[in-house]
């Protein structure tokens, strides 16, 4: 048997290194958790979130909803919660947004949006996903700058992209880290 000894400088040196690995591997393996709150009067705006929504599916994101719309939109999303085990369906209220924004990592935001859900949001850190023009700017990784993924109104496959683009770098701890301080600067 062979005994190894590090000095003090070189232990602290390895437990920083796995420290880190441990790190990633931490983050690599966390569920990516869309939240999806708030009024939908747009039928547009809301098929971009529903194609959003299958993609989500089909990638093993998991998904809390409390959405107020027509008849047609809810039948939709409780037809997508039956078949999605990962969907989380609650009654559109003050309180259950409270308890969604604790456990999600990402916003989608509706066209008619409250503004103290938003303001709550950003004090958390919660990545917003929002259409261009509601005032949020792209996240940069290379930049480190920005707040938010953006995708072209009533775009559904620039939804998709810039929900793709949000749980990519959800992966980098470094980058995820950089966006949500990004957003609590702006509250």
């Amino acid at each position: 048997m062979h005994l190894f000894l590090m000095d003090e400088e070189s232990f602290f040196c390895y437990n920083t290194l796995i420290s880190k690995r441990n790190t990633q591997i931490h983050m690599s393996q966390k569920k990516f958790k869309i939240g999806i709150v708030g009024k939908y009067t747009n039928p547009h705006k809301i098929k971009a979130i529903m194609k959003m929504l299958e993609c989500a599916e089909s990638l093993g994101f998991e998904c809390h909803i409390a959405v107020e719309s027509t008849e047609e939109i809810q039948q939709y999303i409780i037809d997508l919660a039956a078949r999605y085990k990962k969907c989380h369906l609650y009654a559109y209220n003050l309180a259950q947004e409270k308890m969604i924004l604790k456990n999600i990592d990402v916003i989608v935001y509706p066209d008619q949006w409250n503004r103290s859900l938003a303001q709550a949001a950003q004090k958390m850190g919660i990545v917003p996903i929002v259409e261009e023009g509601m005032g949020f700017e792209n996240f940069d990784p290379e930049s480190e700058s920005g707040n938010g993924f953006v995708y072209e109104n009533e775009g559904f496959w620039s939804a998709v992209s810039a929900l793709l683009r949000a749980s990519e770098n959800f992966k980098f701890s470094y980058d995820w880290r950089n966006i949500r301080k990004n957003i609590q600067a702006m509250s």
